[in-house]
C-alpha cells in the first residue's frame, strides 16, 4: 500500500514516501501532494530527512512529472534524501539529475534499511 508518513528509525524522525509498487500511476499526484503538505508542515528549512520507495512502480511520463513537482516543492525543506528500488538505469539518472541541480544530499540504494541507516548518519 502506498503512502506518506513521518516515521521514527533510529530516534530521528524521517519522512517515508512508499511509492512502492504502486499499480494506479494516477494516484501518484495525491500522494506528491500529501508529501509537499507534510514537509511544509516543518518549520525548519533543510531539516526533513526522506526515504522515496520505488520499488516495483512503472516509472513513465506521469511519475517523472509528479517527482519533479515534488522536488521543486520539497527542496528547500529536506536534509537528505535516499531512494530505494530504482532500476541501475533509473539510479543512474537520478544521481546525475541531482547532481545537476547542485543537490548533494542524496543517495540511491538497493534496501530500505540501508537507506534509513544512512539517513539517520546525515
Amino acid at each position: 500500500m502506498s503512502e506518506v508518513r513521518f516515521m521514527v528509525y533510529d530516534g530521528k524522525q524521517v519522512l517515508l514516501m512508499d511509492f512502492a509498487s504502486l499499480a494506479e500511476v494516477e494516484l501518484l499526484p495525491k500522494l506528491v501532494d500529501e508529501s509537499i503538505e507534510l514537509v511544509k508542515s516543518v518549520d525548519a528549512r533543510r531539516s526533513v530527512l526522506a526515504l522515496m520507495d520505488l520499488s516495483n512502480t512503472r516509472i513513465n511520463r506521469a511519475v517523472i512529472a509528479s517527482l519533479k513537482r515534488l522536488s521543486q516543492n520539497n527542496g528547500p525543506y529536506i536534509k537528505a534524501i535516499t531512494f530505494v528500488g530504482l532500476s541501475p538505469m533509473w539510479a543512474f539518472g537520478v544521481s546525475i539529475l541531482l547532481r545537476v541541480t547542485k543537490r548533494r544530499n542524496h543517495k540511491v540504494v538497493r534496501v530500505r534499511g540501508r537507506a534509513l541507516d544512512w539517513l539517520v548518519r546525515q
